[in-house]
């Protein structure tokens, strides 16, 4: 087993032009508290994202309790508790159904009582039925906290945890640390409240221009800077300060009068070095006074001169280890060959079976609380209707009805209806997630992209079976009452609606995946429907009108071919074309059109997959 809870090794990760983390290399033991500092902008929440899983590396590796989290992030991501400064919550979740929820991904055992354990922990017990949205910042804090201990990890990485707390609120957040530390746990924690890090940091790293300047205990830190020591005495003399000057742990006298104001450094307790070479110089001390140097002291001296010169250069190699009292120092390739262990794939695809399952249930869990489905459907019900009339009208007059029965045509119309508002309702989902940073959240979890996706495209496609029996039997009643035939394709019709409703929403999630907010993917998908639109019918017009010269040729002939191509990745184009074959009984076209519909619905799953992992999952 490793004596390492993180292990990092060159870890450098660049944005552009900027340089964000530079060769990091760090070492934090199991069972300490940690604290990682660094002025705004130094590296620091790109550092916490990396070993989140969140951002990728351009290079180096990350190793969580000897195990290398790109191997198997989603078997290491159970074994981290996350807090970000800001909590992104789901809206319309409790503060129960919110923790219930990542309890299920965390597959905690028990987590009805988990629950109340933990809010009880935190303080939020009288709040377990309020909606987490409406909680002060200081309260959705506490709840992040209480999700991010919910599955009692071995190891939190905690950023900023006290930002938005009152006085009384940090103080129970710092017991709550303590004793989560006296349990075992490592606590990985950056803030910019020092004076709580000087209160129970183990040992504390500074990074500064993404690179590590300083990485120890307090008092090593503290021997770095000079301290002030005042001595009273009977009387002062030459003899006296020159004896003090000669000491190697002196570096400046000063007197006034009886008082002499020695400066000491390189750390240490140099009283009794000081007292004997007064009282060797014939000198008598009345009075000591020392002023040590505190963490904001030694933040400043560090941080603030690599700042402004920008050389960023680390210093941590350049010194020897600071001593650890509870394991050896050791190196990032021992860790590997003495404790590393590799999860089976069969491990990983349980995480990720449970991760997509529960998105699923999610997705359907909001969408039944939603008024959309209901909407859509009776919008789509009431278009099939007068699609039917319309027919009925038709029929009786004796007119020719296009398609295998009389109720294509209606059931198309619902079909266009629930698929278009699927495609809409994937699409702003995938982009208000990672615009509202709940995706960055879920990620903190055993979740990946793959989960995800799988996750959101599995709930909305049972949302659309949940739905076709209501049209169905619809269908059924509007052909009763406008004495419609109903033809044994009918229900063939529902089933092939569903590769149509996977098609859509496959495509709306790689919109969403792809486009960078929800305002984005909304005129994204309002253009493309609007462009097929217009080709369809342009094509439909020109096609219908007497053949004229060459440039009119020419433009319906241009029209026709567009009209054709979208036809090859259209949903509703692979719909019409197996239900025409079916109904003639064309078998090889009706696997061509099944095929196609597949095809199409793979490569839009994979664009979105792409697409997540090009955005990634931090709130920008």
């Amino acid at each position: 087993m490793s004596d390492l809870a993180i292990a990092t090794e060159g870890l450098s990760r660049r944005y552009g032009r900027v340089l964000a983390v530079e060769d990091l290399r760090l070492q934090v033991r199991r069972g300490e508290i940690y604290g990682f500092l660094g002025a705004n902008g130094a590296g620091k929440t790109t550092t916490m994202l990396m070993l989140l899983g969140i951002v990728a590396p351009d290079r180096g590796a990350i190793r969580l309790f000897g195990r290398d989290l790109a191997g198997e992030p989603l078997a290491l991501k159970r074994q981290v508790g996350a807090v970000s400064e800001n909590q992104y919550l789901y809206p319309g979740m409790t503060t129960v159904e919110y923790l219930r929820f990542f309890a299920d991904l965390y597959h905690v055992y028990d987590p009805r009582r988990r629950i109340g354990q933990v809010l009880d922990v935190v303080g939020l017990s009288a709040r377990a039925g309020a909606e987490a949205r409406t909680l002060s910042r200081g309260l959705q804090q506490k709840l992040g906290l209480a999700r991010a201990l919910l599955h009692d990890p071995p190891l939190l990485v905690l950023d900023e945890p006290i930002s938005g707390l009152d006085p009384l609120g940090v103080r129970e957040v710092r017991q709550i640390l303590l004793h989560e530390n006296a349990r075992g746990k490592t606590i990985f924690l950056s803030s910019h409240v020092l004076s709580e890090i000087e209160r129970i940091a183990h040992r504390v790293g500074v990074l500064v221009d993404g690179r590590l300047v300083a990485d120890g205990t307090l008092a090593d830190l503290r021997g770095r800077l000079e301290a002030m020591m005042t001595l009273e005495l009977e009387r002062a003399n030459d003899d006296v300060v020159a004896a003090l000057a000669a000491l190697p742990c002196v570096g400046d006298v000063r007197a006034h009068g009886s008082r002499l104001h020695v400066t000491t450094v390189g750390g240490g307790d140099h009283r009794a070095d000081v007292s004997g070479a007064v009282g060797r110089a014939g000198g008598v001390i009345v009075g000591m006074n020392t002023k040590g140097s505190s963490l904001e002291d030694a933040f400043v001296a560090l941080a603030a001169p690599a700042h402004s010169s920008g050389s960023g250069r680390s210093d941590q190699d350049d010194r020897p280890a600071p001593a650890c009292p509870r394991a050896a120092r050791v190196t990032v390739a021992e860790t590997a060959a003495s404790g590393t262990r590799r999860v089976s794939r069969r491990s990983t695809g349980r995480w990720r079976a449970r991760a997509t399952g529960v998105i699923a249930w999610r997705e359907l869990t909001a969408l039944r609380r939603s008024p959309v489905p209901a909407v859509a459907l009776g919008v789509a019900l009431v278009g099939a209707a007068v699609a039917s009339r319309s027919v009925a009208a038709g029929v009786s007059a004796g007119g020719v009805v296009a398609g295998p029965s009389p109720l294509y045509v209606p059931l198309f119309i619902a079909v266009l209806v629930l698929t278009a508002v699927l495609a809409f309702v994937s699409a702003t989902s995938v982009a208000r997630e990672r615009e509202s940073g709940t995706l960055e959240t879920l990620f903190y979890g055993p979740v990946d992209v793959t989960a995800f996706v799988t996750g959101k495209f599995a709930g909305l496609v049972v949302v659309y079976l949940a739905l076709c029996p209501v049209v169905a039997l619809a269908l059924l009643a509007l052909a009763s009452l406008t004495s419609l035939r109903v033809g044994p394709d009918l229900l063939l019709g529902v089933l092939l609606s569903t590769f149509a409703a996977a098609h859509t929403i496959a495509f709306g999630l790689a919109l969403g995946a792809l486009c960078a907010s929800v305002r984005s993917a909304v005129m994204v998908l309002v253009a493309v429907a609007w462009v097929t639109l217009a080709v369809h019918g342009a094509a439909a017009i020109l096609a219908a009108l007497p053949a004229g010269g060459g440039a009119a040729t020419a433009v319906a002939a241009t029209f026709d071919s567009a009209n054709r191509a979208l036809s090859l990745v259209s949903p509703y184009a692979h719909l019409d074309w197996a239900v025409q074959a079916a109904r003639i009984g064309d078998l090889i076209g009706f696997a061509v059109a099944v095929l196609a519909s597949l095809a199409c619905i793979a490569g839009l799953l994979a664009a979105a997959l792409l697409g997540l992992r090009w955005r990634g999952a931090h709130r920008s």
